[in-house]
């Protein structure tokens, strides 16, 4: 959802599940770790393989190293 959030004023979403994606994105943009234990994944992967800390890095804006951005008709990193 917030890929698709970044770069969908280039696209015409055809897609339900990228309709949908970004929609529950744009609702809990500001809380998503608050929404995430609503969700059957989030529950397998902290009971099963403890991975909150993983979860918690992965729902945080911009702390990755590299940069995805759309050029040329397509997604490129840049790091």
């Amino acid at each position: 959802g917030a890929v698709i959030n970044q770069v969908r004023e280039h696209f015409t979403i055809h897609c339900d599940s990228s309709l949908m994606a970004v929609t529950l994105y744009e609702k809990h943009a500001t809380n998503l770790l608050e929404f995430a234990p609503q969700l059957t994944h989030y529950h397998r992967l902290v009971k099963r393989f403890g991975l909150i800390k993983d979860i918690e890095f992965c729902l945080t804006p911009d702390v990755a190293n590299v940069l995805p951005l759309y050029q040329d008709g397509k997604l490129v990193i840049k790091k």
